[in-house]
């Protein structure tokens, strides 16, 4: 069994509210990595030189311009035989962040689906997610975009706006290289009935409506049963269920803000007082909204 020797941790990634994002350079990774997992997503890109990167069952080659797309929780490490050597950019983020855009990323073709369909339905059975490789001109226009988030990172403050439009550009560049790869790109998830149960929850969520599964679902010209029991065997849960994780992935992205209230918040979202909100929020998250609040707020472990 392909066990955990530790996991990255908030502890050491520093995420927080003014720096949603992390990227972090290893020049010369000279050493073979225990496996291992991580609290948040990873990405990997390799610069230079030759390892191994393992999984469960799976031992791949890694060269420049390698890229690695590990979700949390996902056990990986690295091989490096005697005198091999990896310069890496490993890269963080809190999905939160760019969740509240979930509509407009629906937009761009398997980029939810290769970068946050794990966030979404952590219960789905998918594949993991795919290893590929950049060509040179992909791997300089990555580069840049990823000296340009480490370079706006070091600012006392740095630029919200400017710090998504650089990491969502990183996302669109690698995502649109994997589809080159293939010879027929088609999304990696669900089937057509899925996705419009979907986005109406989404759709629905972003106008922060109350929500009637049958109702909702009657009127895309699915019945009732036949769509919830398709979305379950796809997603891994109901879309009622689905819904709440929504509206609590709508609440993180509040409460990263310092000025909002959480007793507005809990209004906003339609939760019927702060209580309901606070339990059903621990009941996804683990830890209270305030509790939240104050890790990211800080930058600092729970």
């Amino acid at each position: 069994m392909f066990e955990p020797a530790f996991r990255v941790t908030q502890s050491t990634v520093q995420l927080s509210a003014a720096r949603p994002v992390a990227v972090k350079e290893i020049p010369a990774l000279n050493r073979t990595i225990a496996p291992h997992d991580h609290d948040y997503f990873e990405f990997t890109v390799v610069v230079a030189g030759h390892g191994t990167h393992l999984t469960e069952g799976t031992a791949n080659p890694l060269t420049r311009g390698s890229v690695l797309l590990l979700a949390p929780e996902e056990v990986h490490g690295y091989q490096l035989e005697p005198g091999e050597q990896l310069h890496l950019w490993n890269i963080y983020y809190l999905a939160e962040w760019l969740l509240v855009d979930l509509p407009l990323l629906w937009r761009e073709p398997l980029l939810v689906d290769l970068f946050l369909a794990q966030e979404l339905f952590p219960n789905s059975r998918r594949g993991r997610i795919p290893e590929f490789r950049l060509g040179e001109d992909e791997l300089q226009a990555a580069l840049d975009e990823l000296a340009a988030i480490q370079l706006e990172l070091a600012s006392t403050i740095p630029s919200l706006i400017y710090l998504k439009s650089c990491f969502l550009k990183f996302l669109i560049q690698l995502t649109r290289a994997y589809c080159r790869r293939q010879e027929r790109p088609q999304n990696l998830l669900f089937r057509k009935d899925v996705w419009r149960i979907i986005q109406r929850i989404d759709e629905i969520v972003q106008r922060n409506d109350r929500f009637d599964p049958g109702e909702e679902i009657r009127r895309l010209g699915i019945t009732r049963d036949h769509g919830a029991r398709l979305f379950r065997e796809a997603t891994g849960r109901s879309p009622m269920e689905y819904y709440q994780e929504r509206r609590i992935q709508q609440a993180c992205f509040r409460l990263l803000d310092p000025r909002s209230n959480l007793t507005e918040i809990a209004l906003d979202l339609r939760f019927s007082d702060s209580a309901h909100f606070s339990r059903l929020f621990r009941k996804h998250r683990g830890i209270s909204p305030s509790q939240y609040r104050v890790r990211y707020q800080a930058g600092e472990g729970a």
